[in-house]
């Protein structure tokens, strides 16, 4: 089972990273005059919606420059994946009803002529619905990675999709009957170590190293911030470790020992097999009435494997 969350490309958390000024806002007469009841403070909701608006006028500028330096006068699909507007106003039942929300209008009014620049020129001011717990490098600077906590409100936040092991040896038959999968190298950031960067798929007839954005690809995943686990939700250890070895299944060996009660709780958990790691498992080796050497070989991994 591939287990993860929507982790995307996102760029809102960063927008007050990179700024410009075409005109001053602080005092503009507007807000005072159009929306008394409202406070413009950084942090309430009036300050948000005045950052949204200011961010999507940034973003029709940037589109706008693009579509014409590709000769196009437009840049936008006519769907709800580029675009979602329910109209100015409708009339319901013989009443008219204005759909927008005054205070988001004042934002507009306010921040008219206002965009975010950098080196001169607008900013991707682009963004996500989801970015998993942290956003990833947009390849400039205003677009640094960034934690992202108010992501775990999302509803496609967490997710869990099934892997058969016939379609995972379909797709690399040169591994031969599947055995596991390990050596997940990550980027550092957020849960499970953060988004996979490429795991190696083990065979009876060898293994493949392979980027973890393929492996998503190839079924389908929402994205590539994942781990994976045995069918029942429990991880199984399919290769040999011992001190010095660095992988996500290290971390899984860890949360293992600590469940029995082998692992020190006080201890931090990481995917480095370290001296705190080789004698956690060493005194579970004991226990169960393993040779203790604080090496993960073949019965250690089958015991392991065998219990919850």
């Amino acid at each position: 089972m591939a287990q993860g969350a929507r982790r995307r490309a996102a760029y809102g958390s960063s927008l007050g990273s990179a700024h410009g000024r075409r005109r001053g806002i602080d005092d503009d007469p507007l807000v005072q005059r159009d929306d008394r009841s409202c406070s413009f403070r950084t942090g309430t909701r009036c300050d948000r919606h005045r950052r949204s608006r200011v961010a999507a006028r940034t973003y029709a500028l940037r589109v706008a420059a693009v579509a014409r330096t590709n000769h196009r006068n437009h840049d936008i699909c006519a769907s709800t994946a580029c675009q979602v507007f329910g109209g100015y106003a409708w009339t319901k039942n013989g009443t008219f009803q204005v759909l927008e929300s005054h205070s988001s209008n004042v934002a507009a009014w306010s921040t008219a002529g206002y965009i975010m620049t950098y080196r001169g020129k607008p900013i991707l001011a682009e963004y996500s619905s989801s970015t998993g717990g942290y956003t990833t490098s947009g390849g400039v600077p205003y677009l640094a990675p960034r934690p992202d906590p108010w992501d775990a409100e999302a509803p496609l936040h967490s997710w869990s999709q099934t892997i058969s092991v016939s379609q995972i040896q379909a797709r690399w038959p040169s591994v031969g009957s599947f055995v596991g999968v390990g050596s997940v190298r990550r980027d550092g950031r957020g849960d499970f170590g953060g988004r996979a960067l490429s795991l190696v798929i083990y065979g009876s007839r060898g293994a493949v190293r392979v980027s973890a954005s393929s492996f998503q690809y190839a079924f389908g995943l929402p994205s590539d911030w994942f781990r994976l686990l045995a069918a029942g939700g429990r991880f199984r250890f399919t290769f040999d470790m011992g001190p010095g070895t660095t992988n996500a299944a290290v971390h899984f060996l860890q949360e293992r020992l600590r469940a029995a009660g082998f692992f020190p709780k006080t201890a931090a958990m990481s995917n480095y097999f370290g001296p705190i790691t080789r004698d956690s498992l060493a005194r579970y080796q004991r226990a169960h009435h393993i040779s203790a050497t604080g090496f993960l070989g073949p019965v250690t991994r089958a015991r392991l494997n065998a219990t919850s």
